[in-house]
């Protein structure tokens, strides 16, 4: 019976030491697994980090087209302006040189109705 007694509180004793290893790898576990999620939390954040610079970049790269263009389209439209203006000038001056010739042109028939 003695000898029993000290089985059971040997066994008692290994599954005391068993349920505190247990317990301890547990721990262990635990904050492995707390580590490695902090660690993916580190990386995400900086993986969103990187997103919003590129996201930023593109739109900075974006404005910039869109400045760049509007500044091409105005530079076409006031080429297109004063090439309509020269355009409008030579027109005029041919109308002024039509307008002198029938002028000359009334004259002198004109002068050939006094003759006759």
């Amino acid at each position: 019976e003695a000898e029993a007694r000290e089985q059971l509180k040997a066994l008692e004793a290994a599954a005391e030491a068993a349920a505190e290893a247990a317990e301890a790898k547990h721990a262990e576990a635990v904050a492995a697994l707390q580590q490695e999620s902090e660690a993916k939390e580190a990386e995400a954040r900086e993986q969103l980090k990187a997103l919003e610079a590129a996201a930023e970049a593109a739109a900075e790269a974006a404005e910039a087209k869109h400045a760049e263009a509007v500044d091409v389209m105005k530079q076409e439209s006031e080429a297109k302006e004063a090439e309509a203006r020269e355009q409008l000038k030579a027109l005029e001056a041919a109308a002024e040189a039509a307008a002198e010739a029938a002028e000359a042109k009334h004259a002198e028939a004109v002068d050939v109705m006094k003759q006759e």
